[in-house]
């Protein structure tokens, strides 16, 4: 509802942060990028911050005046995390959602499906499907809902039917 808290989560430079509010929606944004967030909009610069862990979060939640967000997007983020933190995030951001939505990009045999994500050095994770179902699973998240497909989201690459996973993620912890 119009009333829910959504945060997009690596909001980049805050446009997706703009267009939902612009939508009628509550909407804020956390990104690990200064220079990113530097050029956000004017008209959004209050409703995102740079990324440092919890306390980005808690912030968020304090100027909504809202203990959880209703739902988090991460649209092309968890590939960027270390192996090593993937977990905790995803154990953080559970604790602090009812809901995330996540567009990942999938792999086998640690090659992207889609050749061309190869080409963005800040990518990590070359994982399949049942990969990030099971690291969803281990970090306190219920996949609620898979596809490879989810209508106006990444459709320039649906030549490769199994190059993104699409997934809605409900947290065990809030439910």
């Amino acid at each position: 509802t119009k009333d829910d808290l959504i945060l997009d989560f690596g909001c980049a430079k805050g446009f997706s942060v703009k267009a939902l509010l612009n939508l009628g929606y509550r909407c804020v944004g956390t990104d690990i990028s200064e220079y990113a967030i530097s050029q956000a909009p004017e008209e959004v610069k209050d409703k995102i911050n740079l990324y440092n862990g919890e306390n980005s979060l808690n912030n968020l939640l304090l100027l909504e005046n809202q203990n959880l967000f209703n739902f988090i997007l991460a649209k092309d983020v968890f590939e960027h995390i270390e192996y090593e933190d993937i977990n905790a995030l995803l154990e953080l951001l559970s604790s602090k959602s009812e809901y995330i939505f996540c567009a990942i990009p999938l792999a086998e045999n640690g090659k992207y499906i889609v050749p061309e994500y190869e080409e963005d050095i800040t990518h990590i994770i070359r994982e399949d499907m049942e990969w990030w179902k099971s690291t969803f699973e281990k970090s306190k998240l219920r996949v609620v809902h898979f596809s490879y497909e989810f209508k106006g989201v990444k459709e320039n690459w649906r030549h490769y039917p199994k190059g993104n996973g699409f997934f809605i993620l409900e947290s065990k912890i809030n439910v």
